[in-house]
């Protein structure tokens, strides 16, 4: 370790020791630990001396004898013998007089200004900076993301008045070195070096110096500089003190960017960057607290997307985030800009609408968003049609506080889910009424799915060419433990809505299948079964898996079973719904269209679907024999479906008058009251 063997009389003047004194110590055992970093000039100093290197103006604090801290320059070399044998350094060490307040300095760094935060923290950072080095700017910027091209300047101390929040651009200034990691150092000239930067002329900028902010992940966050219209003193020092002051800068930039991150994720939704639940509350309830003195009305709107959830299980949920965020800016782009848009959650989102003259103002808007999502949205490569159903509520009349005026918004969503979807309704009384007994319903439907309180009913199929039964529909039974038999229009749109139609359809395959089996295994002559499969189950990825058990569990010949689907199953599952098809098909399976003729009733589901037949919907039958419409709508329906190869059934025939029309127009198989109700199982005749 180097140690001291000369020292000249003038270190008496400054670290006031005699110059005897400090021969034989060591030479680092005199600099303090005032730089306080990784690499702070004592071990820097020692490194160079330990590999034999050359010290060039490093600035070093030193103790003198009375502990206090003395800045001096050092520049050393060692030196060696004629044969090359090292024998230590010699070199000088120059008091730095203009800077003999660099100790408070740094001490209000620690202890002073060093303690504040935020933006105060950066204004009194770029005022002492100035001083510090005697330059005309200084300033602390940010790089945000939102504009790869600019940075945003938090605060800058421009020859003595301090400016905040503004851009300057990266490209062509001595910035873009500092975007790109590198220390942006020049003494003088740096408007030759970059002669596009906007401003340096502006500023009579000679020098310049900017470190980039590194926060605690190793990224870039920000820079800070210094700029002086004349070229740098001592530039060698001022890197030196720079650094300290870089690090700080860096861990208040990281440290608020973290608080405001905090304060968006507290208040903003975080994929639409609407509003969130907890903020639109607030505000809502500001807005009543408001209407209220000044007896004004306000509406709520509460809108949610119509089948979102088939955008996520066909293409998958990083588009169905995409559509999200472009509903979000078209919703945003609708409203008024004082009108407060939210997502609360999933794809469902609320708007707030003040200073209201009536009842009529909520309804133009909630047209207008109608009309706005039905623009179709373009995702990778797919043309997607959003719809949208909206409930509205008003202040006073619905509510006068938030969760109820939320509550009945909901409601009035729910009616108009129920009326169709992709449109609107405002609250009304009766509404919350009718939603009452819906829940009531629903809380029973839970109870009988675990209670097995569900029953399987037959009805009959006639074939009149042949002048027998020939198979059997299976139909849902509630058998409700206090109200009997419920009818199915009462409770499968619950079960749809639910879910539970999965398991229930679940159950009604398995259970079909095993009682028709054992139905066929005692009689002559076996009869083919219909079940009804839902869109949902449909979706189920194991949806073959569990036909495939089921009828192994079952021993039921699948050539004998019949799945029933509607056309809603075909217009909205698209494309992947026919490889589905197709594959039960393979098991020799055969696919009847339900109720045709009161949907789409399109050509091309009969063309391109592997469809074996169709069931002509009873509201044809019920007047076929008066109305010479819907005999004509028949006929023409066997007709078409003969040229198709494709069988007919005819259902909700009741009456003889209707059965005579029926053989008159060549439909030969029938499905009805008129020859069996629905009965259990037990009651099937043998």
């Amino acid at each position: 370790m180097a140690r001291i063997v000369h020292s000249s009389p003038q270190v008496k003047g400054i670290l006031a020791y005699e110059p005897e004194e400090l021969v034989g110590r060591k030479f680092v055992s005199l600099m303090s630990h005032a730089d306080d970093s990784p690499q702070d000039a004592a071990v820097f100093a020692q490194q160079r001396i330990q590999q034999k290197e050359t010290i060039e103006n490093l600035v070093c604090s030193f103790y003198d004898r009375k502990q206090r801290i003395h800045y001096l320059e050092l520049n050393a070399e060692p030196y060696f013998d004629d044969q090359g044998n090292y024998l230590g350094y010699h070199g000088v060490a120059r008091n730095l007089p203009a800077h003999a307040n660099l100790e408070s300095t740094l001490h209000n760094l620690a202890d002073g200004f060093s303690a504040q935060t935020g933006r105060k923290f950066f204004r009194s950072l770029v005022t002492h900076l100035a001083d510090l080095f005697h330059v005309d700017y200084a300033l602390v910027g940010e790089f945000t993301g939102e504009r790869q091209d600019m940075v945003n300047i938090i605060v800058v101390q421009s020859r003595g008045e301090i400016s905040e929040n503004f851009c300057y651009p990266i490209k062509g200034t001595p910035c873009e070195e500092v975007y790109n990691g590198q220390l942006s150092c020049y003494d003088r000239n740096v408007q030759n070096r970059f002669p596009n930067d906007p401003m340096l002329p502006e500023m009579h900028a000679t020098s310049y110096l900017g470190a980039p902010l590194y926060d605690s992940n190793g990224k870039i966050i920000g820079l800070m500089a210094v700029i002086h219209s004349k070229p740098f003193a001592h530039i060698t020092y001022i890197q030196s003190i720079f650094r300290l002051y870089v690090a700080r800068a860096a861990s208040e930039l990281e440290r608020q960017q973290m608080v405001q991150n905090l304060e968006r994720l507290a208040h903003q939704d975080d994929l639409t960057g609407l509003y969130n639940r907890n903020l639109f509350l607030s505000l809502l309830e500001q807005s009543i607290a408001r209407a209220r003195r000044n007896k004004e009305q306000i509406g709520l709107i509460f809108l949610d997307l119509d089948h979102f959830k088939d955008i996520n299980d066909t293409l998958g949920h990083e588009a169905g985030d995409r559509v999200l965020t472009l509903i979000a800016k078209r919703l945003k782009d609708t409203v008024r800009e004082e009108d407060a848009v939210a997502r609360i959650g999933g794809d469902e989102f609320m708007v707030l609408l003040e200073q209201l003259k009536d009842e009529g103002d909520c309804r133009r808007v909630a047209e207008k968003i109608i009309t706005a999502m039905s623009q179709p949205i373009r995702v990778d490569l797919h043309d997607l049609h959003v719809t949208t159903s909206l409930g509205i509520s008003v202040h006073p009349n619905d509510g006068n506080d938030a969760s109820t005026l939320m509550k009945n918004a909901d409601i009035a969503l729910y009616r108009a889910k129920s009326n169709g979807r992709n449109t609107y309704q405002l609250y009304s009384a009766d509404m919350g009424k009718s939603l009452q007994k819906k829940l009531n319903l629903e809380s029973e439907l839970r109870r009988a799915v675990s209670e097995g309180e569900f029953e399987l009913f037959y009805q009959t199929k006639f074939d009149l060419s042949r002048n027998r039964t020939y198979g059997v529909e299976a139909l849902l039974r509630w058998n409700h433990p206090h109200k009997g038999r419920i009818s199915p229009d009462k409770f499968i749109y619950l079960l749809e809505e639910t879910g539970a139609i999965v398991s229930v359809g679940d159950w009604v395959l398995q259970t079909a299948l095993t009682q028709i089996q054992s139905y066929n295994s005692n009689v002559a002559q076996s009869l083919n079964l219909s079940v009804n499969i839902s869109a949902k189950q449909l979706r189920e990825p194991d949806f073959l898996t569990k036909l495939d058990l089921a009828l192994s569990n079952s021993g039921f010949d699948p050539n004998r079973l019949e799945l029933e689907i509607t056309e809603s199953v075909l217009i909205e599952e698209g494309d992947h719904i026919t490889e589905l098809l197709n594959q039960i098909k393979e098991r020799g399976i055969r696919l009847a269209l339900d109720d045709f003729g009161t949907g789409y009733s399109s050509l091309l589901y009969l063309r391109r679907f592997p469809i074996d037949s169709i069931k002509i919907d009873k509201s044809f039958i019920r007047c076929i024999k008066d109305s010479d419409d819907d005999q004509v709508v028949v006929k023409t329906l066997i007709e078409l479906a003969r040229a198709l190869r494709l069988g007919v059934v005819a259902e909700g025939v009741e009456t003889q008058a209707q059965l005579d029309t029926l053989k008159q127009i060549g439909c030969l198989h029938i499905q009805g009251y008129y020859f069996s109700k629905p009965v259990p199982f037990p009651e099937l005749p043998v």
